[in-house]
């Protein structure tokens, strides 16, 4: 029988394996199954299959794992957190952002001036 006094020990989750789910599979909720937060990782994934609202989610929980906040399902922190390692995580999300809204404004710039471009009696719709 054992003793009333054990307390079963939670095993901690590593921060570059979470932080590394959340950018690569955060959309399915993958770094919050393995935090142990399995009802939101299935909400999350519904919510980015249902429009991508969940897309938005992904990204605060990008920043709060940048920024060190983040806790597992038991309210402990992430193990193996490394300065070095997150800052250069977050000089790569910074670049991919302005990679991101670059691209973004191109593509509008390159739509609009293709629109632009072509007369109007000449669009058909079928």
């Amino acid at each position: 029988m054992a003793n009333d006094s054990t307390q079963v020990q939670a095993k901690q989750r590593k921060y570059p394996n979470t932080l590394l789910l959340c950018a690569f599979l955060g959309g399915l909720g993958a770094h919050r199954y393995y935090t142990g937060y399995i009802g939101l990782g299935i909400l999350q994934l519904i919510l980015c299959l249902c429009g991508g609202i969940g897309a938005i989610w992904v990204f605060i929980d990008l920043i709060s794992l940048l920024m060190n906040k983040y806790k597992d399902a038991n309210g402990q922190a992430l193990i193996n957190y490394d300065t070095q390692f997150a800052k250069g995580a977050r000089i790569l999300v910074i670049l991919l952002l302005i990679l991101g809204i670059l691209c973004t404004i191109l593509f509008f710039i390159s739509f609009g001036a293709l629109m632009n471009s072509m007369p109007a009696g000449q669009i058909q719709v079928q």
